[in-house]
Protein backbone atom coordinates (compact mmCIF):
# COMPACT_ATOMS: atom_id res chain seq x y z
CA UNK A 1 0.00 0.00 0.00
CA UNK A 2 2.85 2.59 0.59
CA UNK A 3 4.73 1.66 -1.97
CA UNK A 4 1.76 2.63 -4.29
CA UNK A 5 0.71 5.69 -2.74
CA UNK A 6 4.62 6.34 -3.14
CA UNK A 7 4.58 5.61 -7.05
CA UNK A 8 1.09 6.98 -7.65
CA UNK A 9 1.03 10.37 -6.09
CA UNK A 10 4.05 11.24 -4.39
CA UNK A 11 6.69 10.56 -7.32
CA UNK A 12 3.96 11.52 -9.86
CA UNK A 13 3.54 15.10 -7.98
CA UNK A 14 7.99 15.04 -7.50
CA UNK A 15 8.43 14.89 -10.64
CA UNK A 16 5.39 17.04 -12.30
CA UNK A 17 7.38 20.13 -10.01
CA UNK A 18 10.52 19.51 -11.09
CA UNK A 19 9.66 19.85 -14.49
CA UNK A 20 7.13 22.51 -14.44
CA UNK A 21 9.98 25.39 -13.62
CA UNK A 22 11.55 24.84 -17.07
CA UNK A 23 8.34 24.98 -18.86
CA UNK A 24 7.31 28.01 -17.49
CA UNK A 25 10.38 29.86 -18.00
CA UNK A 26 10.09 28.54 -21.67
CA UNK A 27 6.34 28.87 -21.80
CA UNK A 28 5.79 26.00 -22.81
CA UNK A 29 5.31 22.74 -22.21
CA UNK A 30 3.19 19.46 -21.42
CA UNK A 31 2.79 16.86 -18.81
CA UNK A 32 1.11 13.78 -19.57
CA UNK A 33 0.19 11.71 -16.27
CA UNK A 34 -0.95 8.37 -16.48
CA UNK A 35 -4.16 8.07 -14.21
CA UNK A 36 -7.02 5.23 -14.60
CA UNK A 37 -10.73 4.60 -14.69
CA UNK A 38 -10.34 3.15 -11.41
CA UNK A 39 -10.21 6.73 -9.79
CA UNK A 40 -13.67 7.61 -10.93
CA UNK A 41 -14.98 3.94 -10.55
CA UNK A 42 -14.36 2.57 -6.55
CA UNK A 43 -13.94 -1.33 -6.98
CA UNK A 44 -14.12 -3.50 -4.44
CA UNK A 45 -10.95 -4.53 -2.64
CA UNK A 46 -9.21 -1.84 -4.44
CA UNK A 47 -9.31 1.44 -2.88
CA UNK A 48 -5.79 2.51 -2.50
CA UNK A 49 -5.37 2.37 -6.51
CA UNK A 50 -8.63 3.91 -7.24
CA UNK A 51 -7.95 6.66 -4.78
CA UNK A 52 -3.97 7.23 -5.97
CA UNK A 53 -5.58 7.62 -9.31
CA UNK A 54 -8.35 9.91 -8.90
CA UNK A 55 -5.59 11.96 -7.13
CA UNK A 56 -3.46 11.95 -10.37
CA UNK A 57 -6.76 13.13 -12.25
CA UNK A 58 -7.77 15.64 -9.82
CA UNK A 59 -4.26 16.67 -9.68
CA UNK A 60 -4.16 17.45 -13.62
CA UNK A 61 -7.22 19.28 -14.19
CA UNK A 62 -6.10 21.74 -11.29
CA UNK A 63 -2.44 21.97 -12.72
CA UNK A 64 -4.00 22.24 -16.35
CA UNK A 65 -6.40 25.38 -15.03
CA UNK A 66 -3.28 27.23 -13.26
CA UNK A 67 -0.85 26.80 -15.80
CA UNK A 68 -2.64 26.94 -18.70
CA UNK A 69 -1.88 30.94 -19.35
CA UNK A 70 1.63 29.89 -19.31
CA UNK A 71 1.59 27.69 -22.30
CA UNK A 72 1.92 24.16 -20.60
CA UNK A 73 -0.61 21.68 -21.45
CA UNK A 74 -1.24 19.03 -18.39
CA UNK A 75 -2.35 15.78 -19.66
CA UNK A 76 -3.98 12.54 -17.62
CA UNK A 77 -4.81 9.46 -19.48
CA UNK A 78 -7.27 7.24 -17.99
CA UNK A 79 -6.68 3.83 -19.36
CA UNK A 80 -9.25 0.90 -18.74
CA UNK A 81 -8.98 -2.77 -18.23
CA UNK A 82 -7.71 -4.62 -21.63
CA UNK A 83 -8.00 -7.94 -22.16
CA UNK A 84 -4.59 -9.05 -23.18
CA UNK A 85 -2.78 -12.31 -22.04
CA UNK A 86 -1.03 -10.91 -19.13
CA UNK A 87 -4.53 -9.77 -18.22
CA UNK A 88 -6.22 -13.56 -18.82
CA UNK A 89 -2.94 -15.03 -17.13
CA UNK A 90 -3.72 -12.55 -14.21
CA UNK A 91 -6.93 -13.77 -13.82
CA UNK A 92 -8.27 -10.52 -14.36
CA UNK A 93 -11.38 -11.41 -16.86
CA UNK A 94 -12.56 -14.43 -14.20
CA UNK A 95 -14.20 -11.55 -12.19
CA UNK A 96 -16.16 -10.03 -15.43
CA UNK A 97 -18.69 -11.92 -17.67
CA UNK A 98 -16.31 -10.99 -20.53
CA UNK A 99 -15.51 -13.94 -22.38
CA UNK A 100 -11.56 -14.03 -23.55
CA UNK A 101 -11.05 -13.49 -26.85
CA UNK A 102 -7.83 -13.31 -28.49
CA UNK A 103 -8.06 -9.51 -29.95
CA UNK A 104 -7.72 -7.27 -27.08
CA UNK A 105 -10.83 -5.27 -25.97
CA UNK A 106 -11.24 -1.54 -25.38
CA UNK A 107 -12.30 -1.07 -22.22
CA UNK A 108 -15.05 -2.46 -19.97
CA UNK A 109 -16.75 -1.91 -16.96
CA UNK A 110 -19.57 -3.42 -14.89
CA UNK A 111 -20.67 -0.04 -13.44
CA UNK A 112 -23.48 1.88 -15.94
CA UNK A 113 -22.26 5.08 -17.04
CA UNK A 114 -23.58 8.65 -16.67
CA UNK A 115 -21.89 11.44 -16.96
Amino acid sequence: MAEMISLNITALTRLTYAAIPGFVAHQEGAVINISSIAGLVPELLNGVYGGSKAYVTAFSQSLQKELADKGIKIQAILPGATATDFCRSAACLSRTSIPASPCPLMTWSTVPWSM
